[in-house]
């Protein structure tokens, strides 16, 4: 006989019968927000990789490139020229 698992995560693992208890109106909003952070780390990850021709392309200095990198990702980085 399989044993349960009653603990905080018991609607989320594989076999549970059980229904989590979260609210659904707001998880389309938090599933949003979580894709714009991927995005916007994707994107850092790709600037951090690119060389000063790849930089005078997009037209941003050095020093935009790292107020950028530092922007954290819960807020939208201004483009600094």
């Amino acid at each position: 006989m399989a044993q349960s698992f009653a603990g905080p995560l018991a609607g989320f693992l594989p076999g549970s019968f059980s229904t989590p208890q979260h609210d659904t109106a707001a998880t389309p909003g938090l599933f949003a927000l979580l894709r714009t952070w991927r995005a916007r780390a994707q994107e850092k990850a790709q600037l951090a990789r690119f060389d000063a021709r790849e930089m005078q392309d997009v037209g941003l200095t050095e020093a935009g490139r790292v107020g950028i990198l530092n922007t954290p990702l819960w807020r939208e980085a201004a483009p600094r020229r």
